[in-house]
């Protein structure tokens, strides 16, 4: 049938700078990596050079400053979101309660967790992982892309809940994210405990799918159950067929995460279908994007999982409302350590992070002892 994305000249839109670059961006960069790897470095410029990048340093603080502060007041207005519809528990019960009352239940046993483990239980202790267990769950909806069931229908109800308290306390006030998609921070719920599950759940099916995409590596002393992803940003995305703005198709873009969550919450809807590409970097990446093959239908309280660098797309909303919970997780101390985001983004840091300017050799390339970590 007729492909319901952009045309295919502008489908990399969203991971491309089209047009002029950014000379103060890259001026940042050198200055950093400039400080970082040379003695005395900043002794090389005049004082009005310097005046000129302190001005640039003191910009990119001051957007630090403005979010963080943006951050607390949402934060501080939504306070307040504590009483559910009838017949639902909120996310704040739901902390108190046990995890087969968020988590899907397989997905709990397949953890190695019981009936009786609370949530504060199963954040505090290490998972004893039953492989069996986990390969009846985990599906390849499509190549190196694959499905879990992720959260009970009384979490995303609980979520979806939550979300749209929040909605309309912050458009009262006058704030919205992301330009009014209809987008609301999982964080600034008080439900950072959710991700923090997630992120569990992350690193036990990345250390078994993705283990070298994310911090794993062969022959690595770590544990699988380690977790080398370390950091996660969760929000909750609403598109409705009747809103045209939410229901546009979402063009293919790649996240700026090691590895990418995509659960769906439920309501009634068609359309949205994920198509997944190649991957960012690779001779793959130009992979058509209207591939039936690669095309995952939503399923409620199930959760997508793919690589964040994999590019990927949204179709038209068609009918009625969807909801997902949108997870990225990030190893900020295995893969970000000791690479640039030039060579992240573009993989040329496949097993050669020395090389990179962040890694621990760069610039020494006749010195044996300063082999990168691969």
């Amino acid at each position: 049938g007729r492909s319901l994305l952009p045309p295919r000249a502008t489908m990399r839109a969203v991971n491309e700078r089209r047009g002029p670059g950014t000379p103060e961006a890259s001026r940042v960069l050198h200055t950093v990596v400039g400080i970082d790897r040379y003695p005395n470095y900043l002794q090389r410029f005049s004082p009005a050079e310097l005046s000129q990048l302190e001005e640039l340093f003191k910009k990119y603080a001051e957007q630090c400053a403005q979010a963080k502060a943006g951050i607390l007041s949402n934060q501080a207005q939504l306070q307040c979101i504590t009483a559910p519809k009838e017949g639902s528990p909120p996310l704040s019960i739901l902390r108190q309660g046990p995890l087969v009352m968020v988590l899907a239940p397989q997905l709990v046993y397949a953890l190695g967790f019981s009936q009786e483990t609370s949530v504060s239980d199963a954040l505090s202790m290490a998972p004893r992982i039953s492989e069996a267990g986990l390969g009846k769950i985990i599906e390849e909806e499509c190549d190196a892309a694959f499905s879990v069931p992720a959260l009970t229908r009384e979490a995303c109800e609980a979520l979806m809940q939550a979300a749209d308290s929040a909605h309309k306390v912050l458009v009262a006030s006058g704030t919205t994210y992301f330009g009014g998609r209809g987008v609301i921070f999982v964080d600034d719920l008080g439900a950072g405990w959710l991700l923090d599950l997630l992120l569990l759940v992350a690193n036990v099916i990345a250390a078994r799918l993705f283990p070298r995409d994310t911090g794993l590596r062969e022959g690595s002393s770590s544990a699988p159950n380690e977790g080398m992803l370390d950091w996660r940003h969760g929000f909750i995305l609403k598109s409705t067929a009747s809103h045209a703005s939410s229901a546009r198709p979402l063009v293919p873009h790649t996240d700026d995460a090691e590895l990418t969550m995509n659960a769906c919450l439920g309501r009634n809807f068609e359309g949205g279908e994920i198509l997944l590409g190649g991957l960012r970097g690779t001779d793959d990446e130009h992979r058509d994007l209207n591939c039936a093959a690669d095309c995952y239908v939503p399923q409620p309280w199930r959760a997508l999982i793919h690589l964040g660098r994999r590019l990927h797309a949204v179709k038209q909303l068609q009918q009625g409302e969807r909801r997902a919970l949108i997870v990225w997780f990030r190893s900020l101390r295995a893969v970000r350590s000791g690479v640039c985001p030039c060579c992240l983004l573009n993989r040329r840091h496949d097993g050669k992070q020395g090389d990179c300017i962040s890694g621990s050799r760069w610039n020494r390339p006749n010195d044996p002892s300063a082999a990168g970590v691969s």
